[in-house]
């Protein structure tokens, strides 16, 4: 079946998952008594970086199942204060990566990039850029990646115990309440996370955007440059947006592609499911379009009514291995998956058994081991627990399961396919042991340019217009509903190379977006 789209790995060949709207069964909050404790944020005030420059070598010798090919891309270890208030005390290491300039006299300085998560792998970054349609930028620009603390190749305690081979879920016993039922497993998922959790307090708390900021910068420094242009994408808008709010005064030029709520995500999660419910409406007004095709309804409405009847039928009885819950991933299609899921719901309206979309990602390249100086891949459970913890670090909600459900079922009322099945209870910090603590952005000086899609589900456009209150800037917007897709289309990606050279800056404009595939 098809995948549902979201926040997540939304680097090269990685799955994508939005980590604003987890899985339901993980879906509430424990009430475990832990010792709460502040996080290490450190203020505002950040030391100058000790030590020399950093010590690159060909990732490829260093970094275990790096493609063998790539004799472009270097990498280095950075040590950063695990605790920015006490800078000469306990480190950790980032893994930075590198691609120079490919024309050393055009030369602007260094261009840091961010695929979002929190805690997708950016080492890989600057290849993906030089691969899309602002390629430009790598004749201009060192393009920089690195792994935010806790990820990729950068240190990280290890969670196994949020694997899926470690972690368990509870048979509720017969009789409870779907409510029970739910409450136990997430009870489970908290257990887990809460172990997790305390094996590093000290680390744990230390997972926050603005201790990354301060990490960004601390690369700058490395670096040996007085400003970095920057390209945040998804959650990395929000490392963006706080970089230019701490150090606006190092900021040579930013954009920010598929933006965050300048309020925590995980306080904000209503605005998606919102977005979530337009944009199945969108897709049933184009099936209405397609009728002779698709024998579903002339109208969006005869549309929806048969689906949704269609997929009550389903609760009733599975057809095949198609249950009510798989069909309505189905429902909640982006515009590039419409075609083929479309087709798919066609075929089970009239007993077919539909073809399921292929997918493939590759996985790393055969190659060297590692070397022992260098960090290790991340392993199974350890992207959960990052994502959890920088997203409960900076939420205030996310904890209090009663509320969560309450507020669920109201949006099954309001939103019968994006609030399907209690999806939209959003309780996601379940058994996370320390509290949350907003940040305050502010507006800056340096040119700012955000990207926002009309449609997106993902990062709705009210959660731009949000930052751009809160931030400041220009916000052009893209006429479509795919995650981060400024890159890949020609127009907005020339206009940016542009700007990051200097040729323009920032601007308003309103751009078209990828082509909705059509019925074979």
């Amino acid at each position: 079946m098809m995948s549902r789209t979201g926040l997540g790995r939304e680097g090269a060949g990685a799955g994508r998952k939005r980590l604003y709207a987890t899985a339901p069964a993980v879906l509430a909050v424990m009430g475990l008594a832990w010792p709460v404790a502040a996080h290490a944020d450190a203020g505002d005030a950040v030391q100058e970086r000790p030590g020399g420059a950093l010590e690159w070598k060909q990732c490829a010798q260093v970094a275990e199942g790096w493609d063998q090919g790539d004799k472009v891309t270097e990498c280095a270890m950075l040590e950063v204060p695990v605790d920015y208030a006490k800078p000469n005390g306990r480190k950790t290491r980032i893994a930075v990566s590198r691609i120079k300039a490919s024309d050393p006299s055009k030369r602007l300085g260094v261009l840091l990039i961010n695929p979002g998560g929190p805690g997708s792998e950016g080492l890989g970054e600057p290849r993906d850029v030089r691969a899309s349609e602002l390629r430009g930028l790598g004749e201009q620009f060192d393009l920089i990646g690195f792994d935010i603390r806790g990820t990729g190749y950068s240190d990280k305690p290890g969670c196994p115990e949020l694997s899926p081979d470690s972690l368990v879920m509870p048979t509720p016993p017969p009789g409870v309440t779907d409510k029970e039922k739910q409450k136990l497993r997430t009870g489970a998922y908290g257990k887990a996370l809460a172990t997790c959790s305390m094996k590093d307090q000290d680390f744990s708390k230390s997972l926050t955007t603005p201790n990354s900021t301060k990490d960004m910068d601390w690369i700058r420094q490395a670096l040996g440059e007085k400003k970095i242009s920057y390209f945040g994408k998804s959650w990395g808008t929000a490392l963006g947006a706080s970089y230019r709010s701490q150090f606006d005064g190092h900021v040579d030029r930013m954009v920010l592609d598929s933006v965050l709520t300048s309020w925590n995500a995980v306080d904000s999660r209503e605005t998606q499911t919102q977005a979530d419910e337009k944009n199945y409406q969108r897709f049933t007004a184009w099936m209405a379009e397609r009728a002779d095709r698709l024998h579903l309804g002339a109208t969006a409405d005869d549309v929806s009514k048969k689906l949704l009847a269609l997929r009550a039928d389903l609760e009733a009885k599975s057809r095949g291995q198609v249950t009510a819950e798989e069909f309505n991933l189905y429902l909640q299609s982006r515009s590039d998956e419409w075609a083929s899921a479309a087709q798919a719901m066609s075929d089970i309206a009239v007993g077919k058994t539909p073809a399921s979309p292929s997918g493939s990602s590759a996985g790393l390249a055969q190659g060297n081991t590692a070397d022992p100086g260098f960090g290790k891949p991340m392993g199974d459970g350890d992207y959960d627990y990052v994502a959890r913890s920088f997203n409960c670090n900076g939420s205030l909600g996310g904890r209090d399961f009663d509320a969560a459900w309450d507020e669920g079922l109201k949006d099954q009322q309001r939103y019968p396919v994006a609030a399907y099945g209690m999806a939209s209870v959003q309780a996601q910090c379940t058994g996370y042991p320390f509290p949350g603590k907003h940040e305050k952005l502010t507006k800056g000086k340096s040119p700012l340019q955000l990207f926002a899609h009309a449609s997106e589900t993902n990062t709705p456009l009210p959660w731009a217009q949000q930052m751009k209150q809160s931030v400041g800037g220009k916000m052009s917007i893209i006429k479509d509903d795919i995650h981060v897709s400024m890159q890949q289309l020609k127009v907005p990606a020339k206009d940016v190379v542009d700007f990051f050279s200097g040729r323009t800056g920032p601007f308003e404009r309103t751009y078209e977006g990828k082509t909705v595939p059509e019925l074979k």
